[in-house]
């Protein structure tokens, strides 16, 4: 553990890491699951709508968790001057970029899109994701003006990610209900 004394962060840092690790999925969760409430309103009783969005609430804070695994095993692995200092800004980019590829990725059937096969789709917005991480982690980097502001806009945004690890916290008790009883 003598290793990664120098790269580990406060762990007030890394809790502000993973709120904005929650707060794009959520959101992406919470558009996807209002596109298709009118027909579960239409489907099904309440009771099991507030179960669908309970199901959805744990997903999104498992995919939360996974994205935030990742970046905090980045921030390990890679070398310390890249996230030193800079871990909000820096995965906060890093999050985005993945989440704007992702969304991407998943308008494919939306969009219905033919003329492009599925796997070139998400290859190329992979490839973009990627391909803009560098330059990005690399103004974070030199203009310390870029970091504070996403840094000043990541403490805002962290009471509504709060928020949605409290329905989190509430989709995961009901869960643990529903499968009880």
């Amino acid at each position: 553990m003598a290793i990664f004394n120098g790269k580990l962060a406060s762990k007030n840092e890394y809790f502000q890491l993973f709120l904005v690790c929650l707060l794009p999925i959520h959101v992406w969760a919470i558009i996807n699951l209002m596109k298709r409430a009118s027909s579960l309103v239409l489907s099904v009783n309440s009771l099991e709508i507030f179960g669908v969005v309970a199901y959805v609430l744990l997903f999104a804070l498992f995919e939360s968790l996974i994205a935030f695994a990742v970046l905090f095993t980045l921030s390990l692995i890679l070398p310390a001057r890249i996230f030193s200092s800079r871990l909000i800004p820096v995965g906060t980019i890093l999050v985005l970029l993945a989440s704007v590829s992702a969304i991407f990725i998943h308008l494919y059937d939306a969009w219905e899109i033919e003329n492009i096969e599925f796997d070139l789709w998400a290859g190329m917005w992979s490839f973009v994701g990627l391909v803009a991480t560098a330059p990005s982690v690399y103004l974070i980097r030199r203009d310390k003006r870029i970091g504070a502001a996403i840094q000043g806009v990541v403490d805002r945004l962290s009471v509504l990610s709060m928020i949605y690890l409290l329905f989190d916290i509430f989709g995961l008790a009901a869960v643990i209900i529903r499968n009880i009883l």
